[in-house]
């Protein structure tokens, strides 16, 4: 099985190609974006359920070392992502590139005509360390996104768990799972695209019950020590967690009807994207204190009927997104592993697709705890494929024309990047390790 137009829709293609598939036709046919939309797109790529974890990070960090780190996780973001871009722009224009050499198992670097059609993150990997290169980007974006969908798992148990407390949150996920289940066998999600404005507005309104109700409580004396030191790398992990967009960088900025405007672009957009996350996550710990949860939504008061609306519609919009999130990853399994010709290959791919959520349930129902799985997933699958792998690819591709300061830069970024993954990594897991043996001394 190779997925065509049927299977991948205009707007998921390009999610797609983030994982080095196939689906050249699709890429072709995409209706090249303009300069307001790519912009919107930008935005969307970095904006997510994560900013709703910025406050309780902010609590790990310390309030004012989290604004001065957000600033240069942002800085160092808008770096890599522009590196990645430029790495793509010098492997199409080189002499010996040939899209030929990487078809031969639906891993395609680009479609037939290399200028209709995106380099993807993946085939640049492929391009400069062959299939290895591949498989090790895809790992990241794999693990990123199966990451994704288990923390939504996670948020939406919480959350129905704070409405309807009768029911415990391990009960409420195992009643989410033929739902996503269902709708994860889905073909052509062009079927969830109304619910993108949805899910937009709820997440709007979720940041406005946040900061209207926190502001009412403003008389709460929140710590503003600078700096705490031992739970500080959790903080990088969600902070990375939230600020991860760099997956979408290169099919974003192919689909342009002017792509040289992509890099202003994503300067406006990356400095709106940090504001906010600065912005949120300050005003949301400076409003609930330490008292802050790890799900802030769950800090606001419980019987409102405006509070219970809003949490209703961020569950909503995450059921709905979390298809989206899982489908790069059953795709790219697909594309590997099946075929037209194998038997029974629909009744195939629900089940593959089954496994898929049963899996992220299971790890939901067995680590759920939501600000060290974030923290976990932005710390390593994220951090891979934001800052350890961009530099790698720079200083491979222009090796013979970087001035020394941007080679220093680069490999700065790297030794940061690694450094800081490998303490955040650590940390997640000792404590995740922890809270499992412990179950009664960590909440939720």
């Amino acid at each position: 099985w190779r997925p065509s137009n049927d299977n991948i829709p205009r707007n998921m293609s390009k999610d797609y190609h983030v994982l080095g598939g196939e689906a050249p036709e699709a890429a072709a046919n995409v209706q090249k974006s303009k300069d307001i939309q790519a912009f919107v797109n930008i935005i969307k790529s970095f904006v997510g359920v994560g900013v709703l974890a910025l406050p309780y990070a902010v609590k790990q960090a310390g309030l004012y070392s989290a604004l001065i780190a957000m600033l240069l996780i942002a800085l160092a973001s808008n770096y890599t992502i522009k590196t990645l871009v430029m790495c793509k722009n010098e492997i199409i224009s080189r002499k010996d590139f040939d899209s030929s050499s990487v078809n031969g198992d639906g891993d395609h670097l680009v479609s037939n005509d290399p200028h209709d059609a995106p380099v993807t993150y993946g085939g640049i990997g492929q391009y400069l360390f062959g299939k290895k290169g591949l498989y090790l980007v895809n790992f990241a974006i794999i693990s990123s996104q199966l990451g994704f969908c288990c923390a939504y798992v996670i948020f939406i148990g919480d959350n129905l768990h704070s409405i309807f407390p009768t029911l415990s949150l391990n009960i409420w996920v195992l009643i989410l799972f033929p739902i996503i289940t269902l709708l994860s066998w889905i073909r052509n999600l062009k079927y969830l695209a109304p619910t993108s404005i949805f899910a937009n507005c709820a997440l709007l309104l979720g940041i406005t019950a946040v900061l209207y109700y926190g502001f009412s409580q403003i008389e709460l004396q929140p710590s503003y020590t600078f700096l705490h030191p031992s739970t500080f790398p959790l903080f990088f992990g969600t902070a990375v967690f939230g600020f991860e967009g760099i997956n979408l960088a290169l099919p974003i900025e192919s689909s342009m009807l002017h792509p040289e405007r992509y890099f202003r672009l994503l300067d406006i957009a990356m400095t709106f994207v940090a504001l906010l996350y600065m912005f949120v996550g300050a005003s949301g710990y400076l409003c609930f204190g330490d008292a802050i949860e790890a799900v802030i939504t769950l800090n606001l008061p419980t019987g409102h009927v405006f509070v219970v609306l809003v949490k209703i519609a961020l569950v909503s919009q995450l059921i709905c997104s979390y298809p989206v999130q899982l489908f790069p990853v059953s795709s790219i399994i697909e594309t590997a592993f099946l075929h037209r010709t194998t038997p029974y290959v629909e009744v195939i791919r629900n089940v593959l697709r089954t496994l898929l959520v049963a899996a992220t349930v299971g790890m939901a129902l067995f680590i759920p705890y939501f600000d060290l799985f974030t923290a976990l997933i932005g710390a390593f699958s994220n951090s891979l494929a934001a800052f350890i792998f961009p530099p790698v690819f720079m200083l491979c591709v222009f090796k013979r024309t970087l001035s020394w300061p941007v080679i220093i830069l680069n490999i700065v970024v790297f030794v940061v990047g690694l450094a800081a993954s490998g303490v955040s990594s650590t940390l997640a897991v000792k404590n995740i390790v922890h809270c499992l043996a412990n179950r009664d001394a960590c909440s939720h």
